[in-house]
Order: C-alpha cells, then sequence, then structure tokens
C-alpha cells in the first residue's frame, strides 16, 4: 500500500483555531496538536480530547479528560489501549485513543471537516461510553479492526 502524500496542514490549523482558539493549538512543522473542549455543562467542558494531525491529514484523537475506567476490567469498545496510557496505580487511562472510524473503509478523509467528522464522532463515542458504564453493553455499533489491522493502520499513518 502506498502511503498518502503529504498534506497542508493550514486547512486543519484554521478550523481547530477557531474552534478553541491559538492557545490551545501546537503547530509544528509536521504536525497540529489541539485540546479540543467537548460537550460543555454550566461553560464547563464535560470531556477534553486531543486531536493530533500528522503531515499526511491522518487524526488521532484522544481523551484525556476525565480518566475513562475499564468496566469490570474491560476496556470500552473501540479504543487503541496499545498506544494509550494506563495508570495501573489509579486503574484509569491517563489518555485513550479511540477507534472513530475503520481505516480503509472511506469513512474519514482529510478533507473533511473536523466538527463533522472526528469532533462530532467523539461526542457521540462519550454519549455511548457512558451508556456502556451503566449498562455494560455498547450501544454505538461499528466495527474495530483486528490487533493485525490496529497495527497496520499505526504503521500506514
Amino acid at each position: 500500500m502506498q502511503k498518502a502524500k503529504r498534506y497542508n496542514l493550514k486547512k486543519f490549523l484554521g478550523e481547530l483555531t477557531s474552534l478553541v482558539g491559538p492557545a490551545n493549538v501546537v503547530y509544528k512543522r509536521n504536525s497540529i496538536t489541539a485540546i479540543v473542549p467537548i460537550r460543555k455543562e454550566c461553560g464547563e467542558p464535560r470531556y477534553k480530547l486531543k486531536i493530533k494531525i500528522d503531515s499526511y491529514g491522518y487524526c488521532d484523537v484522544y481523551i484525556i479528560e476525565p480518566k475513562i475506567k475499564k468496566f469490570n476490567g474491560e476496556n470500552p469498545p473501540h479504543v487503541y489501549p496499545s498506544t494509550s496510557k494506563w495508570n495501573e496505580a489509579n486503574q484509569e487511562y491517563d489518555e485513550l485513543k479511540l477507534c472513530l472510524y475503520l481505516p480503509g473503509n472511506n469513512e474519514y478523509s482529510r478533507y473533511d471537516k473536523l466538527i463533522e467528522s472526528v469532533i462530532s464522532w467523539s461526542i457521540k463515542w462519550t454519549e455511548f461510553y457512558e451508556l456502556w458504564l451503566l449498562t455494560g453493553e455498547w450501544f454505538g455499533g461499528g466495527e474495530h479492526p483486528s490487533t493485525k489491522e490496529d497495527t497496520k493502520e499505526r504503521d500506514n499513518a
């Protein structure tokens, strides 16, 4: 599989800066990292995302607040625990990478607006996560790549 061509990150930089302000966006030559608050209640976000975009326009989305916990020893569905930061002492993730789309399935394109794709999908993921904590059942549907595909997705990003 051929690697994608480099992408002009200025589109993402403009979109993220207008959403969260310049103080929450770090632009480096080959990447952008932004802290994005979602699901605000009384002016305070219930969740904070860290969105990392590489020079090819691929996004990794992490939940950084609140700390995500397991349910009966199980990880939440649709996450990449192997590329996340588990805090053994507190039994929670300091940072948990979300699986928001099936790689190679044309659900996400680097030409999509983030607010209409990965940010919107992250909001939905948090809603399904809260229901999962209450019921133990995931109502979000979707497919998650196998370990082999998970590795391939990381290698191709």
